[in-house]
């Protein structure tokens, strides 16, 4: 995901199940100055997720109107092809860590390996 710099620092967390195949959970911490303010754990099993933390507020303040603004731009006129274009892009936003993860991790081993 593409986090804006005024967001704080974002730390991002794949679980996987045992077979390390299929993303369980996806775990996004955002801290600003000395605090974390929010956690958020995404179950992708059951397309649900969790916000805690000392500064819950913030998520609802800027990060789910944020959210809110994507899927009413997708889904203006109500339409399939646009319920479509909706998961296309939130599928785009939340694949970019994963690969870029990806990437990381064979960059390492390759370096180290």
């Amino acid at each position: 995901m593409n986090f804006p710099v005024e967001f704080g620092q974002i730390n991002q967390d794949v679980t996987t199940d045992r077979t390390k195949t299929n993303i369980v959970q996806i775990t996004i911490k955002v801290s600003s100055d000395s605090s974390r303010d929010y956690t958020t754990n995404i179950y992708t099993t059951s397309t649900r997720f969790l916000i805690n933390g000392k500064n819950t507020q913030i998520f609802v303040d800027r990060d789910l109107k944020n959210i809110h603004k994507i899927i009413e731009s997708a889904t203006e006129n109500n339409t399939e092809a646009l319920l479509k274009n909706l998961n296309v892009k939130m599928a785009e936003q939340l694949t970019k860590p994963l690969q870029a993860r990806l990437v990381d991790t064979f960059n390492k081993a390759t370096r180290d390996g």
